[in-house]
């Protein structure tokens, strides 16, 4: 499984905002995940006290052969969500090697049972 992973909510590594996700690629039983790159995004998104929605416009495109669709369109939310300026290197993400790894576990487990709930390949 491939996976990225940024500080607070998902919109900042699909939108328009410089740098990188913390990537990394498991799968169950590996003894541990391995990083291929380390975050560098300068920017967190937060939901606000109480919370929001936010409406996700989709392409239909997105499955279509040779054209990555995913991330065109933006995300609007009901209440504006709060950006916060962050530095990468003072993250848990990137300096508790328990925490990541125990993050990247738990995403590999949900991974792996939606494959198993629908006849998936591991």
């Amino acid at each position: 499984m491939f996976g990225e992973l940024v500080a607070g909510l998902g919109e900042v590594r699909v939108g328009n905002y410089p740098g990188r996700a913390l990537s990394f690629s498991d799968s169950p039983g590996a003894p541990e995940p391995q990083l291929l790159s380390l975050p560098s995004k300068r920017v967190a998104l937060y939901a606000p006290q109480g919370g929001t929605l936010i409406a996700r416009s989709d392409t239909n495109g997105e499955d279509l052969e040779a054209f990555a669709g995913a991330g065109l369109y933006d995300s609007v939310p009901v209440v504006p969500l709060n950006e916060v300026t962050i530095e990468a290197a003072e993250e848990a993400l990137l300096w508790d090697g328990g925490l990541r790894s125990r993050l990247i576990d738990s995403i590999v487990d949900v991974g792996q049972a939606v494959e198993d709930a629908f006849g998936g390949v591991a």
